[in-house]
């Protein structure tokens, strides 16, 4: 499993290899030029590609890479990189001019309100949320818990016997799962 670190942001579609598949996406970073808004205050090195950037497009190649070592499929594996990918590297743009704010409301004729930046990044978060449920990453990622009625753990036999039903029932949605996902394919 190789994501090539010295690819990530690059304008190299080819990003290396991801449990024995190919990986391929689209991530070219902005170059860091004093005309960045948080030039002056940015503790990273100063030149290249930005490297705020750089860490949240890795954050997204980690989840990406953790995702695919528990069981992603090809075609997930296609849609997270040529869409999700690129979300992440719109976050981490969008993240650095909210950081460059001296404030996050502002005040207009309602009142005070947030600043339509901080909206517009809370909603690309949101839309990685609802990517990762689209590509089934998060069922991978994030199993549901088993749990009793009572929301605490089973202890009794009779709990014992509900766990291992609600068990099998997850392990048949699993499975209907990726054969829905592998006839799509």
């Amino acid at each position: 499993m190789t994501i090539k670190n010295s690819r990530i942001g690059t304008d190299n579609v080819n990003k290396g290899v991801l449990c024995n598949k190919p990986f391929y996406s689209l991530d070219l970073l902005t170059l860091c030029t004093s005309e960045c808004r948080l030039f002056k205050q940015c503790r990273y090195i100063k030149k290249g590609h930005c490297k705020y950037e750089h860490r949240v497009l890795k954050m997204g190649y980690d989840l990406l890479a953790y995702a695919a070592r528990k069981g992603l499929n090809m075609l997930q594996l296609h849609r997270a990189s040529l869409v999700l990918i690129p979300m992440y590297k719109d976050y981490g743009r969008l993240q650095v001019e909210v950081m460059a704010l001296k404030t996050n409301v502002e005040k207009g004729q309602d009142g005070m309100g947030l600043i339509p930046l901080i909206r517009e990044k809370r909603l690309m978060w949101q839309n990685i949320e609802m990517m990762l449920i689209r590509t089934g990453i998060t069922p991978i990622l994030d199993p549901p818990p088993v749990r009793s009625n009572s929301g605490r753990p089973p202890t009794t036999p009779a709990g014992r016997a509900k766990k291992k039903a609600d068990e099998r029932e997850k392990d048949n949605y699993y499975d209907k799962m990726m054969k829905d996902l592998e006839a799509e394919e």
